[in-house]
C-alpha cells in the first residue's frame, strides 16, 4: 500500500477489474447489486415541529406561547362548545385560566422546572374558570406533583409527569366521558410514554404527545354522540 503511487495505471485498472472506459452497464449493475449504492446514508432530519419545540426550553416561554395560542383561538373554541353544556364559553374560560398561570410565571423568577410547574399549577387552580379550566388545573396539579424538586427534566420525566396529570384529572371527575379533553390527554400521555422509550429527549416526547393529541381530538367527534350530532370536535 505504501508504494501504490509507484504502480502503473494499467496495474491499478487490472486490480480494480475495470478499464479506462469505466464499467459497462452490466458490470455497474452487478456491483450495485453486490455492494449497494455508492452513497452515505443521510441522517433523518428532525421535523419542523421538533426543531421549534427544541427552542422552547423555558417553562415560562412554553406557558406564554400556550396562553397566546388559546387566546388567538378563543372564539373558535367557544363556537365548538356544545358538550356538556352548549354555553359557548370554553375558549374564554380556558384563556382566562391559562393566562393566570402565564401572568404568575412572568412575575416570579423560577430557578427549577419543579418550581415553575408548582407556580403554574397554583395559579391555574386559583384562576380556573368553568369545567374546562378546572380540568386544565387538575392536569397541571398532577404534572407539578410529579416534577416536585426537579431542577431539570428529560423526556422520560415529561412522560411520567403527563401520566400523573391525566391520573389527577380522571380521579377528580365523577363520571369521565369519552371524547373529551380527558380522552385526548390520556392518549397523548400514553404516546409520550412510548416515545420516551424510543428517545429520551423532551422535544421528541412533546412532539409525539402533540401529534397524538391532534389525532385524538379529531376522533372525539366519533366518540361522543352530542359532538357527532353537532358535527364538531371537543372544545376542551
Amino acid at each position: 500500500m505504501v508504494n501504490d503511487y509507484n504502480r502503473s495505471p494499467q496495474e491499478v485498472l487490472e486490480e480494480l477489474h475495470t478499464s479506462p472506459l469505466g464499467l459497462t452497464a452490466a458490470e455497474a449493475a452487478a456491483r450495485l447489486a453486490a455492494h449497494g449504492p455508492n452513497k452515505l446514508k443521510e441522517a433523518e432530519k428532525p421535523s419542523l415541529l421538533r426543531r421549534f419545540l427544541a427552542q422552547l426550553k423555558d417553562p415560562m416561554l412554553l406557558m406564554l406561547m400556550a396562553a397566546a395560542a388559546i387566546s388567538a383561538q378563543k372564539q373558535h373554541i367557544n363556537d365548538l362548545n356544545v358538550f356538556p353544556v352548549p354555553d359557548g364559553d370554553t375558549g374564554t374560560n380556558m384563556s382566562l385560566t391559562i393566562s393566570a398561570a402565564a401572568a404568575e410565571l412572568k412575575k416570579k423568577q423560577c430557578a427549577t422546572v419543579g418550581e415553575a410547574a408548582q407556580t403554574a399549577a397554583s395559579a391555574l387552580l386559583r384562576g380556573a374558570r368553568g369545567n374546562s379550566g378546572v380540568i386544565l388545573s387538575l392536569l397541571f396539579r398532577g404534572i407539578a406533583k410529579s416534577l416536585k424538586d426537579r431542577e431539570t427534566i428529560d423526556g422520560r420525566d415529561l412522560a411520567i409527569a403527563l401520566d400523573f396529570g391525566v391520573a389527577a384529572a380522571y380521579k377528580a371527575v365523577m363520571k369521565p366521558a369519552e371524547g373529551t379533553i380527558l380522552t385526548v390527554s390520556r392518549l397523548a400521555a400514553a404516546q409520550a410514554a412510548a416515545a420516551a422509550r424510543e428517545e429520551n429527549a423532551v422535544e421528541s416526547v412533546l412532539e409525539a404527545a402533540i401529534r397524538e393529541g391532534q389525532e385524538a381530538l379529531a376522533d372525539t367527534i366519533n366518540q361522543n354522540p352530542v359532538l357527532k350530532k353537532a358535527g364538531v370536535v371537543d372544545a376542551g
